[in-house]
């Protein structure tokens, strides 16, 4: 498995049987000010879009489902790398993306990607990406 790491942006190549090219995995708790951006800037260009909840009591579940998203309930063990290898296993993407509910896939990144997608030999890819907090942060 390789993996490419711009800031916390990961991508992954993740060997599958299906024919799903790219899945965006995000945990989220709480956040429905921001995981609309943040999905809406992956529907492009994502096939697979999976969102592991760890228990919010907010809208962020309806937020994702109305955008299309597969969400799972994950119960918070106080362990992210628990949560986001959940989200791994859900995925079945032969790329995935792990972006976090507070940051989108920068646009000057989502063409670059598409082509990048069919490159047959990448091993992994760098991406911008735009944390939603910290405006002009990438």
């Amino acid at each position: 498995m390789s993996l490419v790491t711009l800031s916390r942006l990961k991508l992954l190549f993740h060997p599958s049987t299906v024919s799903i090219n790219l899945s965006v995995c995000i945990i989220a708790r709480n956040e429905e000010a921001n995981i609309g951006r943040a999905l809406e800037s992956v529907s492009s260009v994502a096939e697979e879009i999976v969102v592991v909840d760890t228990g919010s009591h907010d809208e962020t579940k309806s937020i994702a489902l109305r955008l299309k998203a597969n969400v799972f309930e994950f119960k918070w063990i106080d362990d992210f790398a628990a949560a986001r290898n959940h989200a791994f296993e859900m995925a079945r993407g032969k790329w995935i993306l792990l972006l976090d509910a507070d940051e989108e896939l920068h646009p000057a990144s989502i063409e670059l990607l598409k082509t990048a997608l069919l490159d047959e030999e990448a091993l992994g890819f760098n991406l911008l990406r735009q944390d939603l907090k910290e405006p002009g942060r990438m």
